[in-house]
């Protein structure tokens, strides 16, 4: 009877709370992944002391590559690196765990190491640091391959290293749709409670063949016109025949425009195209332009004004862009506007961005870092190659170039963009 007694005294919600401790405490350990690899944020460029855009997302993978649930990963900022959003994550049902990473002060390469609880899997993310404060957030395609990714970091960076200045943010408390041409680029899209700091910019990828490559000016700040949402597209077969190099080149070229080069020049250019027709003696006088050509080599010019702008094929390339003949290989030359056309090789992946496009920035309001920008001399006068498939003017130019562009003014009457259909 007492020991009947006893037993009855056990009720049934007591019964499970011990067999259910006792299970927990019997609960076999999560085993270590075999491997963790990198999902995405690896490699990105940010100012010093600043959250990288991506958060830098990895995998727990067991032998057999299948994603591992419910692994604890530790975050490991290197000396000088930063710091981490959280020092550990557990990965979710598709074996995944992201954290933010804020770099460090140093200039430079950084590193970030991923380790599992034992330290037996490891992965390190790296990212660098610069000096400057400009910042243009990329956001990606997603059919663009992770070398691809980095050579348009690479193009990109090239104007983030020689413009340093902050510009405010914006800001969009009820999020943000692009409209008109930039209806339907969804990278251009901002959530409620989002910021662009300082410029945005999409690349798409397009299966048209009507525009091989193209730029778009989405918005911009009103009192001071410098834009904040812009985007790069091109073809899916162009992009397939870039290497590394001319790809970068390419975003490059097309990155300097869409920040105002050419398009902003408005009263600061003389003799345009546009009002007086080919063969104007179309240039930049701006005094520390002209300063930088002088010191370029250009102190010898003497076919015209100063700093000579391209004069031929008004809207594709007159106005917009440094004469050709003169400039050949330079970033901002009329040469290099020659990507979207089928069949062409740059000779050069690598065009120096020179301290007079650097200037002809500080024009625009731009701060500027005339260290950054890359040597140049201007080709002697009278050397330049005579008509060529890479001479604008050449015959064989003309028959490639076949595409109808659509200019857009903004209310001022400034031109803003050109799409070519």
């Amino acid at each position: 009877m007492r020991i009947g007694s006893y037993a009855a005294g056990w009720t049934l919600p007591v019964l499970l709370a011990v067999l259910g401790c006792k299970e927990d405490a019997t609960a076999p350990e999560v085993p270590e992944p075999a491997a963790i690899t990198i999902v995405s944020g690896d490699n990105q460029i940010q100012g010093r002391g600043r959250d990288l855009h991506e958060p830098v997302v990895v995998r727990a993978v067991d032998a057999a590559a299948t994603p591992m649930a419910g692994v604890t990963l530790s975050f490991l900022p290197g000396p000088g690196s930063g710091s981490v959003s959280a020092g550990s994550a557990v990965t979710d049902s598709i074996g995944e765990a992201s954290v933010i990473w804020k770099l460090g002060e140093t200039v430079g390469a950084q590193q970030l190491t991923v380790m599992s609880a034992a330290g037996s899997a490891q992965a390190t993310v790296t990212a660098t640091a610069r000096q400057s404060d400009f910042d243009i957030q990329i956001v990606f395609a997603a059919t663009l391959t992770p070398e691809q990714e980095d050579a348009v970091r690479a193009g990109v960076e090239r104007w983030t290293q020689v413009i340093v200045n902050d510009l405010p943010d914006i800001s969009f408390p009820q999020g943000y749709a692009p409209d008109n041409h930039c209806s339907g680029l969804r990278g251009l899209t901002i959530a409620p409670g989002g910021v662009v700091d300082d410029v945005r910019l999409t690349i798409d990828v397009s299966e048209s063949e009507r525009r091989r490559v193209y730029g778009g000016l989405c918005d911009w700040r009103i009192e001071t016109r410098e834009p904040f949402l812009v985007n790069i597209v091109l073809t899916s077969s162009l992009l397939n025949t870039l290497d590394a190099g001319a790809l970068s080149g390419l975003v490059a070229h097309q990155t300097g425009h869409l920040l105002g080069f050419g398009w902003r020049w408005s009263r600061l250019l003389r003799n345009r195209v546009r009002e007086f027709g080919d063969g104007a003696d179309t240039h930049f006088p701006h005094a520390l332009t002209v300063a930088a050509f002088d010191d370029a080599g250009g102190s010898e010019y003497d076919e015209g004004g100063k700093v000579p702008v391209e004069n031929y094929e008004y809207p594709q390339l007159a106005d917009y862009h440094w004469r050709g003949d003169v400039f050949q290989d330079e970033l901002m030359s009329a040469w290099n506007h020659r990507w979207a056309n089928p069949g062409w090789k740059p000779t050069s992946n690598n065009p120096p961005l020179s301290a007079i496009t650097v200037q002809a920035m500080a024009a625009l309001g731009y701060e500027i870092d005339l260290s950054k920008a890359d040597a140049f001399t201007v080709p002697v006068p009278g050397a330049a190659a005579p008509a060529s498939p890479r001479d604008p003017r050449s015959a064989s130019r003309h028959a490639t170039l076949k595409m109808n562009p659509v200019e857009i003014f903004d209310d001022s009457g400034n031109l803003v963009s050109i799409i070519y259909k």
